[in-house]
């Protein structure tokens, strides 16, 4: 469903326009820091999508790492309309956590986007990848 990589810029009061062909699906949307340390994102779903993924989490034992998990990436979670502009508001504390600025990288990741500073993600970029990333692109019939 979402693929590709497009440059925003984001405005001075935190709002970014979302590309028209994502809108439909996005309507509304639900965006989330994501949880992965040295990923610095943030991570944005379509409803159906976030539905399933809350309900797994949900499903899980009463552990403290899954309660940790709920209080974390299910706590941190806010569900954004669209402007008729089809334009959402990244609220500051989000802002501050992924280092984003006015330049923006919107990256699909099929059930999702995420949302990077554009130079947040030409440092995580340059990385160098691990061996599973390689044995997984080994994997990929390209």
């Amino acid at each position: 469903m979402f693929k590709g990589t497009q440059k925003l810029s984001m405005d001075s009061k935190g709002r970014i326009s979302i590309p028209t062909k994502y809108r439909a699906a996005l309507t509304p949307l639900v965006l989330v820091p994501n949880p992965i340390a040295g990923e610095p994102c943030l991570l944005i779903y379509p409803p159906d999508v976030w539905q399933t993924i809350e309900a797994e989490i949900a499903a899980r034992p009463n552990t403290r790492a899954n309660r940790m998990t709920k209080r974390k990436f299910l706590g941190a979670a806010e569900d954004i309309t669209m402007d008729s502009n089809g334009r959402v508001l990244i609220k500051p504390d989000f802002r501050n956590k992924v280092n984003l600025d006015k330049k923006v990288l919107l990256i699909g990741q099929g059930n999702k986007l995420e949302l990077w500073s554009e130079a947040e993600w030409e440092a995580f970029d340059t990385e160098e990848h691990d061996e599973a990333y390689q044995a997984e692109l080994e994997a990929v019939p390209f």
